[in-house]
């Protein structure tokens, strides 16, 4: 989905006079539906394969099961190694790709923003930067989740005690909090309540001084 807004500001930015024309709603409800579709798919085959290793324990060292967790538990290699071999044409097909498609997409954006005015590009920067910010975090968590797993049998306990508390607050619970944050202030109808909210505050505070 991060993937399809990103083409989404590249159409705006490149075609906006097209823009309506281009982004209707059919290819709206297209893009939404397969940038929905293919991973839960894969999500679904994935956990089916998965649900088929043998397990030898079942002690997890993270307070989430992910794919590769369970892969360690196996006492089959066959299954693990199919298992894990999907698994890396999954990472390769919704992470490798995507990113690819997102960073050329930016790459133009950037190069044609250097050639306009200072105006343009405040506006440009305005509309792209929290959807970069958001994909920026993402990214970050989940290249970090998939790089330490694969050397997760090499990394000592104590960094694997740091790599679980890491895991799970910046995978888990940053994105979530990041994302209406970064959306929610661009938003003039937000930023004006929250300034009433801060005035309100202030005001209230001074009354309890003046009172005290």
């Amino acid at each position: 989905m991060l993937t399809v807004m990103s083409y989404d500001r590249y159409v705006c930015i490149f075609k906006p006079l097209q823009y309506h024309i281009i982004m209707n709603p059919y290819m709206i409800r297209l893009l939404v539906f397969i940038g929905n579709l293919l991973p839960c798919s894969f999500a679904l085959f994935e956990t089916y394969l998965f649900m088929q290793i043998p397990l030898c324990r079942y002690t997890l060292d993270r307070i989430f099961c992910d794919n590769l967790s369970v892969s360690d538990l196996s006492c089959d290699n066959y299954y693990s190694q199919v298992a894990n071999t999907f698994t890396l044409c999954g990472v390769i097909c919704f992470v490798v790709v995507p990113v690819f498609l997102f960073i050329l997409s930016y790459l133009k954006i950037i190069l044609l923003v250097l050639k306009l005015s200072a105006e343009a590009r405040k506006k440009t920067f305005a509309t792209c930067t929290p959807h970069l910010t958001f994909f920026s975090t993402v990214l970050f968590a989940a290249l970090f989740s998939i790089i330490f797993n694969r050397v997760n049998p090499h990394v000592p306990a104590k960094v694997a005690v740091i790599r679980v508390f890491f895991l799970s607050t910046n995978y888990i619970l940053i994105p979530p909090l990041v994302h209406p944050l970064i959306y929610g202030i661009k938003n003039k109808d937000i930023r004006t309540a929250l300034l009433k909210m801060k005035r309100k505050a202030i005001s209230t505070t001074k009354r309890f001084i003046v009172q005290a």
